[in-house]
């Protein structure tokens, strides 16, 4: 199998708690590796899979998610994976710190029609599509994992770490999206926080828009692999 999944037996035992002390608290270790050829619900967050399949001729080690736009009639302004799987918002369920990591190659990140290099930053994204407010359509949380570059031959191991699922603001590090500030830079909106967004989080993203920022055209050949999220010790 490339996954796993370790729940603790405390998990049953605290889930009558009251609502600050319902957290179950249970242990949770979930990888993809594409060993066994399934994608394991990842899938283009853009909803185009036709650019994206798991290759079993490439990976670290093969095979891995293989995303491919480096046509002029493919090109786009960035991309995205997605998960909505619940397996996979579990992690961030447990009052525990969480780890998420991933490794990633970048064949081509190129800037539309040079083909010049063009390095992207991956943020890894906590988003929840349920009432957003008026004129977004989800709120999230969001933290750079690293940078895709084609200048890079090697895998590159990108990782961000919530050490405190339970804060209310924003830990140093992380965005919120929801709402915008006076000089329309995104934040959370009012009501929302941190533990909230991430408590309620159905989809979890790792992309190369950040919130509140344009891009241009740019050719992408970009490979996943090892998709991981754990809960840590405290």
């Amino acid at each position: 199998m490339s996954r796993t999944l370790l729940l603790a037996a405390c998990l049953a035992l605290t889930a009558q708690a009251p609502v600050q002390a319902q957290v179950p608290n249970a242990e949770v270790r979930l990888k993809s590796t594409f060993s066994d050829g399934r994608d394991d619900g990842w899938l283009d967050g853009r909803g185009q899979d036709q650019y994206f399949w798991v290759d079993p001729s490439l990976g670290n080690t093969a095979p891995a998610l293989h995303l491919l736009q480096n046509t002029d009639e493919t090109f786009a302004w960035g991309i995205e994976i997605e998960n909505r799987k619940p397996e996979w918002l579990l992690a961030l369920k447990q009052g525990r710190p969480v780890r998420i990591s991933l490794d990633a190659k970048a064949m081509e990140v190129s800037s539309w029609p040079a083909r010049l290099p063009l390095p992207r930053e991956l943020y890894v994204e906590f988003r929840d599509y349920k009432a957003p407010p008026p004129g977004v359509p989800y709120v999230s949380v969001w933290k750079r994992m690293g940078v895709l570059d084609q200048r890079t031959p090697e895998w590159s191991r990108m990782a961000a770490t919530i050490d405190n699922p339970l804060l209310t603001n924003l830990p140093p590090g992380w965005g919120g999206y929801g709402a915008e500030d006076s000089r329309g830079r995104p934040l959370l909106p009012e009501g929302r926080t941190f533990a909230n967004v991430l408590a309620n989080a159905d989809t979890v993203v790792f992309t190369t828009y950040k919130p509140g920022v344009a891009y241009g055209w740019t050719y992408w050949d970009v490979l996943f692999d090892n998709i991981s999220i754990r809960t840590l010790q405290r």
